[in-house]
């Protein structure tokens, strides 16, 4: 019996994980990256451009080390990853709760956060969709065992132990207020044992790896950290709606109240009242867990949250529930029974609206290579690419219009200036150039001043005019760009703009100034530093102005642009 509770939710994460297996636009920008690290263009999108498209740093190296030892095409591999990380996660989560509730759990224990998580359709759609969704529920499962075996035995935490937990950021950077918990309990915990040599291992080994990849990244990126979607600043209002979405859609406030007040509650007085010094690690631990949850989705909340439903904030559902993954069937915890009741009523009956503008729901649906999404020789999806030439689309879902153009100085051809890159990127891979009006694999538009706020993850969508100076020599006529502003202004819902679109005379003045802008000193180093040859005076050059170059913001208005880089 103990077992089947046991695989009773991993085996309904599992099946329900496959039967939605999905990879989003999102998931195959990594698939991209990871391709061409694999061929040995580094970890970079467009090849030759040190441009630092991802986030999940351990997710991309890991699945470039499965696919340069495996044959298996990448679109699965990541399917297969992801969801195996995700019953890998759930796993260690389980195990952690038998080792925190020690003696009660000689007997039966009940999978009630375990089948709170599983019960969640967005758990089933992000345990794929290629991103790092599923490391990132390893990465706490994993932790949580870590620390709760911790507590358990008292002993010192090795350096692979402290390695682990020191990983948040280079899972997902909102994960460094994780990792800072984790590290600065067993800092506290082993401050009086300690000497200050311990103390410091303590430290070094915790930030090793996310303080070696610092370093890489300014001297390769030459940036201090990515800036495309701007985590830096705050938007409560859309941050707010976002929660209210997700809360909301499944009546979250019943099991996390259930488990807070049910479980948790009763569990702390309980290990207080022994007041042993492994039930004072207990409960640290616990409150650990809580808090890094509440603080995760506290940020996300105030950075305005997501584009994808639920997505951001199921990091921070998965830590605030994984330390009830399992629960000693005792008196105590009957509010349990709650839980598991909500659990059936959500995994039957509760499911995103069909309208969830702005917050697109992911219901995957079993699509996963890029065959299966449209994209083979000969296909309408890419019978475009006839030559070599400037293409531009606005949308996706729009047609691509060939630029009949001259190209300006250092374009690659062909190139294609359009804002979902993921799916077409990796399909056509290194052999075309993608210029992202989205901000993600373009300086010039992750560096973008926001004048105002928009579309969670699409705001900085770069100006037709920079587009024009950038890719089209002098004298390109504007009227070359008007379909491709008409098709812009029907989309700024989406993509909302950043300057008025204009056409005709007034679009070629502001091109103009965006030209004489790009030549600028500031500029023009700027631009031009993601393309040197990557030598030693580069790296050292990159490193020591990462800050300044990081800091950098352009307004979005050429010639106020110009105004301000060339005096």
């Amino acid at each position: 019996m103990q077992w089947g509770l046991y695989l009773l939710p991993l085996a309904i994460l599992g099946t329900l994980g496959w039967r939605h297996r999905y990879i989003i636009d999102d998931g195959f920008i990594y698939l991209r990256v990871v391709d061409n690290l694999i061929n040995g263009l580094g970890p970079v999108y467009n090849g030759g451009e040190r441009v630092e498209v991802y986030t999940g740093v351990v997710w991309t190296f890991l699945l470039a080390g499965a696919g340069w030892i495996t044959p298996v095409a990448l679109e699965w591999l990541a399917v297969v990853l992801g969801l195996t990380l995700t019953l890998v996660g759930l796993a260690l989560g389980m195990w952690g709760s038998r080792r925190f509730f020690g003696s009660d759990a000689a007997i039966v224990m009940v999978p009630v956060g375990a089948l709170a998580l599983v019960s969640l359709q967005p758990m089933w759609n992000f345990a794929t969709t290629g991103l790092e969704t599923g490391l990132t529920f390893a990465w706490l499962g994993g932790c949580w065992a870590l620390l709760a075996n911790w507590a358990g035995s008292g002993r010192r935490p090795s350096a692979w132990e402290l390695v682990v937990l020191g990983l948040g950021p280079l899972v997902r950077p909102d994960l460094a207020f994780s990792s800072a918990i984790f590290l600065a309990l067993v800092l506290v915990f082993g401050w009086r044992w300690s000497t200050w040599p311990g103390r410091v291992r303590i430290v070094g080994w915790g930030l090793a790896l996310p303080v070696g990849y610092q370093l890489f990244r300014m001297a390769y990126f030459g940036e201090f950290v990515a800036i495309a979607k701007e985590a830096t600043m705050p938007r409560l209002d859309y941050g707010l709606r976002y929660l209210g979405d997700f809360v909301g859609t499944y009546a979250l406030w019943i099991p996390v109240v259930a488990l807070i007040l049910g479980i948790y509650l009763p569990s702390v007085l309980y290990l207080r009242n022994r007041s042993h010094a492994a039930d004072r690690r207990r409960i640290a631990v616990l409150l650990s867990f809580l808090a890094a949850g509440a603080l995760n989705g506290a940020f996300v909340v105030l950075m305005g949250g997501d584009y994808l439903h639920a997505r951001l904030l199921l990091p921070a559902l998965f830590a605030i529930v994984i330390p009830a993954a399992l629960v000693p069937a005792r008196r105590r915890y009957l509010a349990g029974v709650l839980v598991l009741a909500w659990s059936v009523v959500a995994v039957l009956t509760l499911r995103p609206p069909s309208t969830l503008f702005p917050f697109d729901d992911v219901d995957g649906n079993g699509t996963v290579t890029a065959a299966e999404f449209g994209f083979f020789p000969g296909s309408p999806a890419t019978e475009w690419l006839t030559e070599d030439a400037i293409y531009l689309r606005s949308v996706f879902a729009n047609p691509v219009q060939r630029l009949d153009a001259q190209p300006a100085d250092g374009v690659p051809l062909p190139t294609v200036a359009q804002g979902a890159i993921g799916l077409a990127g990796y399909y056509f891979g290194p052999e075309l150039t993608f210029f992202d009006l989205n901000g993600l694999a373009t300086p010039l538009a992750s560096h973008l001043e926001l004048t105002r706020r928009g579309h969670p993850g699409h705001e900085k969508s770069l100006p037709t005019p920079w587009v024009a100076a950038a890719l089209t020599a002098p004298g390109t006529p504007p009227e070359k760009f008007d379909t491709f502003q008409a098709e812009r202004a029907e989309a700024s819902l989406i993509y909302p703009p950043l300057i008025p679109i204009t056409t005709g005379a007034q679009l070629g003045a502001e091109t103009e100034w965006a030209r004489q802008a790009l030549r600028c000193d500031t500029l023009a180093e700027f631009m031009a530093a993601p393309t040197r040859p990557l030598t030693i005076a580069t790296a050292w050059s990159n490193f020591t102005g990462a800050w300044e170059r990081t800091r950098l913001r352009i307004p979005p208005d050429p010639e106020q642009a110009y105004r301000e880089f060339c005096g």
